[in-house]
């Protein structure tokens, strides 16, 4: 099962945000404390829903680990970002790579479905742990450009979760993708948050 991303956090804290003044709306969303998520099914359509990717809100300055099922987090193994080209790994054998990354265009039709550009990236997970790691819950987010704005998801039917428990040797794949402007693409960054245990990995550089 999927989770709902920072996007929805976000919009949803300038939803919050809308009644007080303007000059503090952008200060609001990027400050608000760690969200909860639950479990949702992503809509796999023919399109998604969604504004133009230029009217995105700004990314956080920080990724606030994310609460599941009640329990805040206190991560404890971290790994060093990497360029999506190298996987990102940590000191107790766990593995985040991007196999792959391919451009498309929305196409759909229907209610809400906003045609624009779409960046999707094919993830591997390999479980070089001793133990077995549940990866129900993922959580990916994606940003472009400088300053930061978070993008939005798109939910079609090569889009694919986790949604499994990976043992120990063993490997999982996902498919993720997110409207992010061509001009933009030089500079994506894309958070995986995973689990209660790991802070969150992250790829950064040209995702063109």
């Amino acid at each position: 099962m999927a989770c709902l991303s920072l996007w929805t956090a976000a919009l949803a804290g300038l939803s919050a945000c809308s009644q007080q003044d303007s000059a503090s709306t952008a200060g609001a969303a990027t400050s608000s404390p760690t969200q909860s998520v639950s479990p949702t099914t992503h809509p796999h359509s023919q399109g998604t829903p969604g504004a133009d990717p230029t009217t995105s809100p700004l990314a956080p300055p920080t990724v606030t680990p994310v609460i599941r099922d009640g329990v805040r987090p206190h991560p404890s193994i971290s790994a060093r970002p990497q360029p999506f080209d190298r996987p990102v790994t940590y000191p107790d054998g766990v593995r985040f790579a991007v196999t792959g990354i391919d451009q498309g265009r929305v196409t759909g039709q229907g209610p809400g479905v906003v045609a624009g550009p779409k960046t999707t990236f094919h993830l591997r997970f390999t479980n070089g742990s001793g133990r077995a790691i549940s990866l129900d819950q993922v959580v990916p987010t994606a940003e472009f450009g400088s300053p930061a704005h978070l993008a939005r998801p798109v939910y079609d039917d090569r889009t694919q979760d986790f949604g499994t428990t990976v043992e120990p040797g063993a490997t999982a794949t996902a498919t993720y993708a997110f409207s992010i402007p061509k001009a933009d693409l030089s500079h994506v960054t894309i958070h995986l948050d995973f689990d209660g245990r790991h802070v969150a990995a992250t790829f950064r550089g040209s995702a063109a």
